[in-house]
């Protein structure tokens, strides 16, 4: 609901506080302070604040009462007949398991580099690393993703893609490539075997996430076709 702070249930049981959610449409200065000290009230100790980008009032509201701004986020989404897809058995195939190795932990933390859980320092009791444990571990268990993909060279898992696909549309959650294996195209190769499976399926499009700042993400994923859907800002309110 837009202009009203809606409690985010996973969140607030995760982090051990409640934090909620305000989807901003010309909010302005008062009404905001009028949340925040009905926030206060309730209890909240984090709120999540989303705003358009174009949206001038939110954001004059936004900056007035100090809220961080942690994240551009924009989303990237590629329509079935220009996925360019490969069935790549060599290297890539479904995860084995429905608990991540040491390794797909590890990759998963490389690529939350941008995030706004390490961005942010009030995140003061290894949150990030935590979120994105549980990232990792609810995707390969199925519980928020229903593909996996990993690439293996030599016995080394060197990356990995995860993916919610339904019949309306998928919707990838991690990609990652290790650190010490990019420029070789593993990221490149994970996403269009992940198409290769929409477009086979009849899959009607495929939704990815990142940050503004993340250049050389933004740049991959134009690179393979996708196109600007959506873009918010996002900010947080300690309180």
């Amino acid at each position: 609901m837009e202009n009203h702070v809606t409690i985010l249930d996973w969140d607030s049981d995760f982090f051990g506080y409640q934090i909620g959610r305000i989807n901003a449409n010309a909010l302005n200065e008062i009404r905001l302070k009028g949340l925040i000290e009905e926030a206060k009230a309730d209890g909240y100790k984090l709120i999540y604040l989303f705003t358009s980008p174009s949206d001038e009032i939110a954001n004059a509201a936004a900056s007035t009462v100090g809220a961080k701004l942690v994240d551009q986020k924009v989303t990237f989404r590629i329509l079935n007949p220009e996925m360019t897809g490969v069935n790549e058995k060599e290297h890539i195939a479904d995860y084995p398991s429905d608990e991540p190795s040491p390794k797909l932990i590890e990759l998963s933390l490389q690529s939350g580099i941008y995030s706004r859980y390490k961005i942010d320092k009030n995140f003061k009791q290894h949150e990030f690393e935590r979120l994105y444990r549980a990232w990792i571990e609810n995707s390969v268990n199925k519980k928020i993703a229903n593909r996996s993909f990993v690439f293996v060279e030599d016995g080394e898992e060197l990356g990995v893609v995860t993916a919610m696909i339904k019949p309306e549309g998928a919707h990838i959650g991690i990609i990652a490539v290790d650190e010490h294996a990019r420029g070789k195209s593993i990221g490149s190769r994970l996403m269009k075997h992940l198409m290769f499976e929409l477009k086979d399926k009849g899959i009607p499009l495929l939704d990815v996430a990142t940050q503004v700042n993340n250049e050389s993400a933004c740049n991959f994923y134009k690179k393979l076709g996708f196109k600007e859907h959506t873009l918010d800002n996002i900010y947080h309110i300690w309180l």
